[in-house]
């Protein structure tokens, strides 16, 4: 049985590295700020998500920069301080073909979506 985890959660940071180091298996952790070690319900995390994803046929996603998980252009930098680095979190749905924007790339993901919708129409006989 998986534990149960409260919501809200504590704040939690990736520390010494990105998402990717954590995808690696590399010394980077995922930690909450009392210190407890996240880094394998992350990942648990991870894996469910793009499960899911790829069960539902999801072609793009929309997630929450800043977040240990979901950042796409920045994450924290571990140290709790508010501090941002360049990176991204412990999430597995770029490397497996499916396009990631942040919350402040609106226009981005709907020029994606367009480009998507204009690819899917099927083309008319002229």
């Amino acid at each position: 049985m998986l534990p149960v985890y409260p919501t809200p959660r504590l704040p939690a940071e990736i520390v010494g590295g990105s998402g990717a180091n954590v995808l690696a298996g590399r010394a980077t952790r995922v930690v909450e700020s009392d210190g407890r070690d996240m880094t394998q319900t992350y990942l648990l995390a991870a894996w469910l998500a793009l499960e899911t994803a790829q069960q539902q046929g999801c072609r793009v996603a929309l997630l929450s920069d800043g977040s240990p998980t979901c950042g796409s252009q920045f994450i924290y930098d571990g140290s709790f301080s508010g501090q941002r680095q360049p990176g991204a979190g412990v999430a597995l749905l770029r490397q497996h073909g499916i396009a990631v924007f942040a919350e402040h790339q609106a226009g981005e993901l709907l020029a994606h979506l367009n480009r998507i919708a204009a690819a899917d129409r099927p083309l008319l006989p002229g």
